[in-house]
């Protein structure tokens, strides 16, 4: 029941946001469903039935089509990404970009920032993992495939539980000083008051509110990103629990 009632709940406020249709909330919350239900009439076979299905039959075609001439060129475009001097200037371009030629509503709704938080995380992780790269850090395994199986031990598990508690410290800080160090200068470079854009509710036609809410989550997040790849492994390196292989994985 408790997990009915939060895939439900979860469904439904995507609807409400205005983030996803009635069929794509419906139809993520079917393989749920059906597994709480155990029975395909009351899940799968309702749903497909009474829904039209037209942006999914979209969507799937549209990723496979994708898949064609994205899959080949992966190792190229990360090989790419990581070794040419210029790829931060691409990378920075096209995620600026894309948040400024966002498609644009006619209501608020949290997906613009949703999408501006996921651009930002990317940015900053593959800045993090180009200086890893260029400095020498980030290279591949020494030896050739097969590698032997490396099963943990008990100093591998508490390593693991440290690696964790300093990354998180590091990432909670650095969301939490990035944060209003963002907001207040992007509020000063456009001239509005700092204090009341946090008041003010968000609007689609403020676009002082909707300048500052991008950018604030567009730069942490960035930091956040770029932290996790470059910083967290530096403290970990200080403190003595890196994982070893972490920087060979290419």
């Amino acid at each position: 029941m408790i997990a009915l009632f939060w895939c439900t709940l979860v469904s439904a406020s995507r609807l409400y946001l205005g983030m996803h249709s009635f069929a794509v909330s419906t139809a993520a919350a079917a393989p749920a469903c059906r597994a709480i239900t155990h029975h395909k009439t009351i899940s799968t076979y309702f749903i497909i039935k009474t829904l039209n299905f037209q942006d999914i039959y979209v969507g799937l075609a549209f990723a496979s089509f994708l898949l064609l001439i994205v899959a080949p060129l992966a190792d190229l475009a990360d090989f790419f990404l990581l070794s040419n001097p210029f790829a931060p200037l691409i990378t920075i371009t096209l995620s600026a970009a894309a948040v400024y030629w966002y498609p644009g509503s006619d209501r608020w709704t949290p997906a613009r920032g949703d999408t501006t938080v996921i651009l930002g995380c990317y940015l900053g992780t593959h800045l993090g993992a180009w200086c890893n790269f260029q400095l020498g850090i980030l290279k591949g395994p020494p030896i050739p495939p097969p590698y032997p199986i490396l099963w943990p031990t008990y100093a591998v598990y508490g390593q693991t539980l440290l690696r964790m508690a300093l990354g998180a410290v590091v990432l909670i800080a650095t969301r939490a000083i990035a944060k209003p160090i963002v907001h207040y200068a992007t509020s000063f470079l456009i001239g509005a008051d700092p204090e009341e854009m946090k008041r003010v509710k968000p609007d689609i036609n403020n676009k002082p509110k909707l300048i500052t809410e991008i950018s604030t989550k567009f730069f942490v997040y960035l930091a956040v990103g770029f932290n996790c790849l470059f910083t967290v492994p530096v403290v970990f390196r200080a403190v003595g629990c890196e994982r070893a292989t972490f920087h060979t994985e290419v």
